[in-house]
């Protein structure tokens, strides 16, 4: 894990330094949780499968073909809305994914999936989740200023 500068910061000095140089702390690198151990069915066989920890998926209930279908899902998070004649309607959703039997080793490694539910799905690498995050905050604020501007 790399340390950015902006995290490091001075503290008051102990009585056994000298008062001219400051201690630094940084922040502890955050380890990752252990996966979790949990049951499956593959081709109606029962196994153990090691999930990460913000696994959701019910391994047995998926009774996947093949070792290599397993995938790993965590929680949907939901972007929503509500038309003008008052139905909520799903715009899409986002949510953990790993897919270790992939023959794509980018989808090996933990992403977003983002989806529509009408075919449309993205795989974004969790270095660029900020940006994705900091997209979609600007498109809000924009639209926003668009409803204010009208109305």
């Amino acid at each position: 894990m790399s340390m950015v500068l902006r995290d490091i910061k001075a503290v008051s000095p102990t009585p056994s330094s000298p008062a001219s140089a400051p201690i630094l702390s940084a922040p502890l690198p955050q380890q990752q949780p252990a996966p979790i151990v949990r049951p499956a069915l593959v081709n109606g066989i029962r196994i153990l499968l090691e999930c990460p920890s913000w696994c959701i998926t019910d391994h047995v209930a998926a009774n996947e073909r093949h070792l290599a279908d397993v995938d790993h899902s965590g929680e949907m998070v939901d972007v929503t809305m509500t038309d003008v004649d008052g139905t909520p309607q799903l715009l899409g959703w986002f949510r953990l994914s790993v897919e270790p039997g992939s023959s794509r080793p980018e989808l090996r490694r933990p992403h977003l999936l983002v989806e529509d539910g009408d075919g449309f799905t993205a795989m974004v690498a969790l270095e660029d989740a900020d940006a994705l995050a900091d997209s979609l905050a600007a498109a809000a604020v924009r639209v926003r200023a668009m409803a204010r501007a009208a109305g």
